[in-house]
């Protein structure tokens, strides 16, 4: 009896959860569901028409990774193509007057240092076409032709450096 004493009214009275159940009732007029009926719709053909885009993308995507990665891959041949062949361009000269001035140039430039074109063509009396011709005879991978730094017309030989 005296825990019925302490007892109050409200003790045995329901308490309402916070918030909608899953059996709550809710009243919403008919224009405003036709209307968030109408948003959602709206929003999933945004949603598939983006989801579409992205899968485009990504198509496009792969197929420029593979384009990129074939594009280096032709490179890749191309530059050791070019670096074979230009270990085998050089061919000894074939005439002895040839082989004879390209013996006199690498005298000349190892004597002298670097020398002007004009300078190698009269010592060697060689004429400017006869000279160009010669020059093309050269070993690329040993002379090297640049211009002066004061005067870009006056062309220069010199040997490279030789790495043992």
């Amino acid at each position: 009896m005296k825990g019925i004493a302490q007892a109050r009214i409200n003790n045995f009275a329901y308490e309402a959860p916070d918030g909608p159940t899953d059996t709550s009732i809710v009243i919403v007029p008919a224009d405003s569901l036709k209307e968030l009926l109408d948003e959602i719709q709206s929003l999933k053909a945004h949603v598939a028409s983006q989801e579409k885009m992205i899968t485009e993308l990504e198509n496009q995507q792969l197929q420029d990774v593979e384009r990129l990665a074939l594009d280096i891959a032709h490179d890749r041949q191309r530059i050791c193509r070019i670096e074979q062949k230009s270990l085998t361009d050089y061919a000894p000269p074939k005439g002895i007057k040839t082989a004879s001035r390209i013996a006199k140039i690498n005298e000349i430039l190892l004597a002298r240092g670097p020398t002007s074109l004009k300078e190698l063509g009269r010592i060697l009396d060689l004429d400017k076409a006869a000279m160009t011709r010669l020059l093309s005879k050269l070993d690329k991978r040993r002379y090297e032709l640049y211009c002066r730094r004061g005067d870009g017309r006056q062309k220069v030989l010199r040997l490279k450096a030789q790495i043992r």
